[in-house]
């Protein structure tokens, strides 16, 4: 028999009971922080991974993104990194501001590329 399998049948049922409740604890505590930087970065995502090298050598493939939100479209300037998520594709998107447009209409539209 397996060695885990085997030692967890020589454990008591209180022994038992406790490690789930620890682990329980963990995976709150976890999802308490993770809903307090949701609201002290006003973002849904306030860590993302970075996912492709398209920002080196600035930001690396892998490494972890803070982000924070200062206020909507209106304070994005040319040279600022923003995160998007396009319509087709479930990952967030993290480039650099090189243009800003704005219509007539007061809709605002940035075009972004990556640092590398």
């Amino acid at each position: 028999m397996f060695a885990p399998i085997q030692s967890l049948r020589s454990m008591s049922p209180r022994l038992i009971i406790q490690n789930i409740a620890q682990f329980g604890l963990i995976v709150a505590s976890a999802v308490i922080m993770w809903k307090t930087l949701c609201v002290l970065f006003v973002t849904e995502a306030p860590i993302v991974v970075i996912l492709s090298g398209s920002m080196e050598p600035g930001f690396k493939r892998g490494d972890l993104m803070f982000l924070t939100n200062r206020g909507g479209v209106d304070n994005i300037q040319i040279g600022d990194i923003i995160v998007y998520n396009l319509p087709s594709k479930g990952i967030p998107i993290i480039h650099r501001v090189i243009e800003i447009h704005k219509d007539t209409k007061g809709d605002v539209r940035f075009l972004t590329k990556g640092d590398n």
